[in-house]
């Protein structure tokens, strides 16, 4: 096989300015070689549960409160086939940043002939709790758009080289009539997610208000998962359509565990956190 180079750029235009009590971050995320928009890119502090995800026209915006900005906070910009760029933010000045991303290269795995029959295996929980959830709105929140880049999932083990046929997530009920997400798969560092193993973007909707499982067809996107003991598998909140004004609840069954992690994360820039439990969630794979 050979490689093969992404040759995009990723431009971020980004202008603030400063009211009394805030600072609002808005700008536009564009491919500089088509000019086309890069959608629901992540936009955050690094560090800190601040930021947003950009539109599917590439457009964002969000608001940092007074005091929440220290003269030392980055700005990161990420998405998937693209590598991060980290920006450093002068709120004392009024100004339009212009950031280019250095192309990601794309290395193409050889595709590997597998000795003996694969063995059909369901990695994670394929069942259902009925009795505890994790909910994505939190008290916290005080605009809908506060829940873009929020992210959670579980640790999944692995014990063979496994390709990955496609995701399943439980939505348990929903507020909403869509939802956006991103599928993420991470390697795990120092027991928390470290960098992703996809090389494109998954993103897929959940539709409607019943209870039900939510499949992701990953046949097409070569998915080999080798060389892990265990990676994390997240979903991430990009956009929703409310079903009316006051929408806030779209809930996962989770059963509360002693043994297994659900790993979360309120923005991309922020730190991951963990409590005992497991997500309704799982992929169907083929090991070897």
């Amino acid at each position: 096989m050979y490689s093969k180079p992404l040759v995009l750029l990723l431009l971020l235009f980004v202008s603030t300015s400063i009211h009394a009590q805030a600072l609002r971050i808005s700008g536009r995320v564009v491919n500089t070689t088509t000019q086309q928009p890069i959608p629901y890119a992540n936009i955050g502090i690094a560090g800190k549960a601040i930021g947003t995800v950009a539109t599917a026209s590439g457009d964002f915006a969000f608001t940092v409160k007074e005091g929440q900005l220290a003269s030392t906070d980055k700005l990161v910009a990420s998405c998937v086939g693209y590598e991060s760029m980290v920006i450093a933010l002068d709120a004392g000045k009024l100004e339009v940043l212009q950031i280019s991303l250095k192309p990601q290269v794309v290395e193409i795995a050889e595709v590997k002939v597998q000795t003996g029959k694969p063995r059909k295996k369901v990695l994670g929980k394929d069942d259902r709790a009925f009795f505890t959830h994790y909910n994505f709105y939190t008290v916290h929140d005080t605009a809908a758009h506060d829940r873009l880049g929020r992210e959670v999932g579980n640790f999944i083990k692995l014990s063979k080289a496994c390709y990955v046929n496609d995701f399943n997530v439980y939505v348990g009920w929903s507020e909403f009539t869509s939802v956006k997400f991103r599928l993420n798969i991470y390697d795990v560092v120092d027991d928390l997610p470290g960098e992703s193993l996809l090389q494109e973007d998954v993103i897929f909707e959940a539709k409607g208000s019943n209870p039900g499982w939510v499949q992701v067809d990953l046949k097409g996107y070569n998915i080999l998962l080798e060389g892990h003991d265990q990676v994390a598998v997240t979903v991430q909140w990009l956009e929703s359509v409310k079903q009316k004004d006051g929408s806030r609840f779209l809930a996962v069954p989770a059963a509360i565990s002693p043994v297994h992690s659900i790993v979360r994360r309120d923005k991309s820039a922020a730190g991951w956190k963990k409590s005992g439990g497991y997500l309704s969630m799982y992929l169907n794979a083929d090991c070897y």
